[in-house]
């Protein structure tokens, strides 16, 4: 994932993959002293760039170790740090103790060879060890890598859509894009997480039908939706994603706005019937499809959050 595709928060931060990565051995661990601390804020600049509003500072990274929370580095063989992850403590909604991933960063060099994938195996270790079983972050619905990433390989569940939730992106032109994110849970001990950190059970759709039909027009050659059933009744249901929205954020800001409209509502509307997220298809067109399931013993559900 590249650039400032996230917002400083309650969120976590992470970039888009390379295909290739160094075949270099990286060890893990938990950072110590302001020194190590500092560094990790150095790396996030220099995977977000100059001007990112998505950084942690170092003071706050103080902070939430000594509030109970924790960052973990990763480090080459030579003491170089590529890769970091870091939370805080909190509480679900209905009062269950939890932790907050706040940021995600690996660098540029080291994408695309599974590192961000292990920094988060790390963190579920480092949790499960402290009594804490519970996990939750954000991320933007329309990054497919993200998406695959949190639902497909970790096996995180939502059922939460917070509208706008840190306001208009500065990275988009003239702040015309509103932060709309999905907020997950992540069951550390659900034997649903134990199967898919196995590479089992990704999320199977059998012939669940799509909400949204996409295809491909225009001159960039982006998707867009050619029909969107709010209306749906099936056990389960596909909501495909776009292949690149960072892509289509920087070269043609309409569609990537009319993307986040479109899906907002699908994912209200779904959520307001007791819909959640349970997987993640690679197959079929655009970035791939969240799969969403009803359910059971919830048939209002709850309404997507809105914060304005």
């Amino acid at each position: 994932m590249s650039g400032a595709e996230e917002t400083l928060g309650p969120t976590e931060v992470v970039t888009e993959l390379r295909a290739e990565a160094p075949e270099e051995a990286v060890a893990i661990r938990p950072l110590e002293g302001v020194a190590e601390l500092e560094a990790a804020e150095r790396l996030q600049w220099a995977v977000w760039g100059e001007g990112a509003f998505v950084v942690v500072p170092t003071v706050m990274l103080v902070i939430g170790g000594k509030a109970g929370g924790a960052t973990l580095g990763a480090f080459t063989a030579n003491g170089r740090m590529v890769g970091v992850v870091s939370w805080i403590p909190g509480w679900s909604a209905s009062g269950r103790r939890s932790q907050y991933s706040v940021m995600l960063a690996v660098d540029p060099g080291y994408r695309g060879g599974g590192l961000g994938y292990r920094l988060k195996v790390a963190q579920r270790e480092h949790v499960l060890a402290g009594g804490v079983t519970l996990i939750n972050w954000t991320f933007d619905p329309l990054l497919s890598l993200n998406a695959h990433l949190n639902i497909r390989k970790l096996g995180c569940v939502c059922n939460r859509y917070l509208v706008n939730y840190y306001g208009e992106d500065p990275a988009s032109t003239a702040r015309q894009l509103p932060t709309d994110r999905l907020f997950v849970d992540w069951r550390l001990d659900d034997q649903r997480v134990m199967r898919r950190l196995r590479g089992e059970g990704a999320g199977a759709a059998g012939a669940a039908p799509h909400v949204n039909t996409v295809a491909i027009a225009g001159r960039f050659g982006f998707e867009h939706n050619e029909r969107i059933e709010l209306g749906l009744d099936a056990p389960k249901v596909l909501v495909t994603i776009p292949s690149s929205y960072q892509a289509m954020r920087r070269r043609d800001l309409a569609l990537a706005l009319r993307w986040r409209m479109e899906i907002r509502e699908v994912f209200l509307s779904y959520f307001g019937r007791g819909y959640e997220i349970e997987g993640m298809t690679v197959d079929g067109p655009g970035g791939g499809s969240y799969v969403l399931s009803r359910r059971v013993g919830n048939g209002n559900g709850r309404l997507g959050e809105k914060r304005i």
